[in-house]
């Protein structure tokens, strides 16, 4: 998946193109560069056990386990979870998704009660509303929310094209310990098999504190 990007975070944007890699369930990579000079930026890699990037720009990286580190998101990251919301699935609950609405032009989707009727289960930490265009049946958005954690995330998928269709503009937006934005407007998607994932932090690049 290639295309451009642009990041809002505290009154401050960066611009960017963006090259995005997945091998399904394993392994997600990214590469980041200038938008006009095409110069690479950066580069990152997820998987369930690994988080690593490296910023080109102050020759520095991190490399660490994905659960001890937030950053500027303001989440945790998780490569199943961000698999989701890049590639338009629903967010994986442990909740089955039961709770059903149709309303004209669209369907509603919850693993929680939203009328209040039905305590949720004990436990319960993230509470989804997904909602899907009925025909074709594709999805529109998500709003995941961690109520324990005052935190909001609404994601919304927009004009889909292609065989099989896929999202041109990807819009995350967070609000909670931080508040960000994240567009992304997606130029080309390919399915090719066996797909590289180059990733070697240089050596004379320094750690991140």
């Amino acid at each position: 998946m290639r295309g451009r990007g642009n990041w809002v975070k505290a009154g401050e944007q960066q611009r960017f193109r963006y090259e995005l890699r997945l091998q399904r369930d394993s392994v997600l990579w990214l590469k980041l560069s200038d938008p006009i000079l095409g110069l690479n930026v950066a580069r990152a890699m997820l998987s369930q056990k690994r988080l690593a990037f490296y910023n080109s720009l102050d020759r520095t990286y991190l490399d660490t386990p994905p659960n001890r580190w937030q950053g500027d998101l303001g989440l945790e990251l998780n490569q199943q979870l961000v698999q989701a919301l890049l590639t338009a699935q629903a967010w994986p609950s442990s909740r089955a998704y039961a709770q059903l609405e149709r309303q004209p032009g669209r369907y509603l989707l919850w693993n929680y009660d939203p009328s209040g009727d039905d305590l949720p289960e004990p436990g319960q930490e993230f509470f989804v509303e997904l909602g899907f265009q009925p025909d074709p049946l594709i999805l529109n958005h998500q709003h995941i929310r961690q109520p324990i954690r005052g935190r909001l995330l609404e994601v919304r998928y927009q004009n889909w094209t292609g065989d099989p269709p896929f999202p041109r503009q990807i819009e995350l937006q967070f609000q909670g310990e931080v508040n960000w934005q994240l567009d992304l407007s997606v130029e080309a998607v390919e399915r090719p098999q066996n797909l590289p994932i180059p990733f070697n932090i240089p050596a004379d690049y320094a750690p991140l504190p």
